[in-house]
């Protein structure tokens, strides 16, 4: 009896298990290389479906140079998702964080990383990731927290941010690349609770809208100026400035900065200031406020001392209800075709933002616990609680503190 032999279908092989496999190999070269018969119903090649969290997992490896991390533990292996280093899945097995924080990421953000839905918590802080934040992570609805502080990310924040709904905190601090204003749809992130901004160029716009929604948010922005712009003045205690409008303390002096400027540049000397302060619209104090020795600018330039007409104003003057008025040259001998501004406000009055502070409570106790101690400290809180509004050891407290004065107690000598 002759049997034919017809040569396998190695397609239809690559589906059977591994020991059928073996046995059609050794049956291939035994029947030689005979014509096969074709197959009636051919079966086409089976691929293992791909996991779609394992896509923006790879690219993020690769376009941060995954070799050189800090720690890589099982990626891009087979071990379960749960198992690489900084990635957490949830119940329905999708990514839910992913903490790659302090890790030696180098490179760009891939736009891949917006395609893990389940994404919470994206913690890339403190790496050396450049380029833009890319727009894709606006696909990542249910992002809860987006640290993206200490790299070197650069340009504008990009507008898709504002559908992360879900946010709470916005980390975006040191990356001094990251420029422009904020985008406006970010007034839609009703949950967010804080941003980080410190250490960047991104700005809040002057919109009152946005100013009004970025209020309610914790962390301090930079309103977004315009140094070309007309005449401006503010009050500073200590950190206020422009684009920083913080309260003022009550009760505390103030210094006041009038930047006048000219639209083109002149040889016309900063004139002279009048300022005129009301609270509940009762007229309550004027400074007048010497011409300048320097030339009006045409830009303002906070950092330049005789860019501006500066005075000190009293603390009785600094009160919850300040309204200012400040008039520019009012004895009218700059030529009005330079167009220097001549009132701020052109019309009534600038309300002024003053807040009544309580007194700090602060009590000092002096230890001592060494077998013969220098009882110096003793004498030396007695004397900080005896003066504390003159103590220069208190200086950095009264001074920076929005408090409106302090209340200290000398507490009994304790000793071992």
């Amino acid at each position: 009896m002759t049997y034919r032999c017809r040569k396998p279908d190695r397609r239809r092989i690559a589906t059977l298990p591994m020991t059928l496999a073996l046995l059609a190999s050794v049956l291939a070269v035994s029947c030689g290389d005979s014509p096969a018969e074709p197959d009636p119903s051919p079966t086409p090649p089976v691929s293992p479906p791909v996991r779609p969290e394992l896509v923006p997992l790879w690219a993020l490896y690769e376009s941060t140079n995954g070799a050189e991390w800090h720690r890589r533990d099982n990626w891009l292996t087979d071990a379960p998702l749960e198992t690489w280093h900084g990635v957490t899945v949830d119940d329905q097995g999708r990514v839910s964080v992913l903490n790659l924080a302090f890790n030696n990421l180098r490179g760009h953000i891939p736009p891949e990383l917006g395609d893990l839905p389940g994404l919470k918590l994206l913690w890339l802080e403190k790496n050396r990731l450049t380029g833009r934040i890319p727009p894709e992570l606006g696909k990542l609805e249910a992002l809860r927290h987006l640290r993206l502080h200490y790299n070197d990310l650069r340009g504008p924040l990009p507008a898709e941010v504002g559908r992360l709904t879900q946010l709470q905190v916005l980390a975006l601090s040191n990356n001094p690349g990251l420029t422009g204003p904020l985008p406006a749809s970010l007034i839609a992130l009703d949950r967010l609770a804080t941003i980080e901004t410190v250490g960047t160029a991104l700005c809040a716009p002057a919109d009152l809208v946005f100013q009004a929604w970025i209020q309610g948010v914790s962390g301090t922005v930079p309103r977004c100026l315009d140094d070309t712009g007309p005449t401006t003045v503010y009050l500073t205690q200590a950190v206020q400035s422009r684009s920083v409008p913080v309260p003022l303390v009550a009760g505390r002096s103030a210094l006041l900065r009038v930047f006048v400027t000219a639209p083109d540049s002149t040889s016309a000397v900063i004139p002279p200031v009048r300022a005129t302060f009301h609270v509940n619209g009762v007229k309550t104090y004027t400074a007048e406020l010497p011409a300048g020795t320097g030339v009006i600018p045409t830009a303002v330039n906070e950092g330049r001392w005789a860019g501006s007409a500066n005075a000190r104003i009293p603390g009785e003057v600094i009160r919850p209800g300040l309204e200012l008025v400040v008039e520019i040259d009012p004895e009218g001998t700059l030529d009005a075709a330079r167009g220097v501004a001549r009132r701020i406000p052109e019309q009534g009055r600038m309300a002024v933002d003053v807040r009544e502070m309580p007194v700090l409570d602060l009590t000092l106790i002096p230890f001592l616990w060494s077998e013969a101690p220098d009882t110096r400290i003793v004498g030396t809180i007695d004397a900080v609680a005896a003066n504390p509004e003159r103590h220069p050891l208190l200086f950095d407290t009264r001074t920076l503190l929005p408090v409106s004065g302090l209340n200290v107690t000398a507490h009994p000598l304790c000793q071992h």
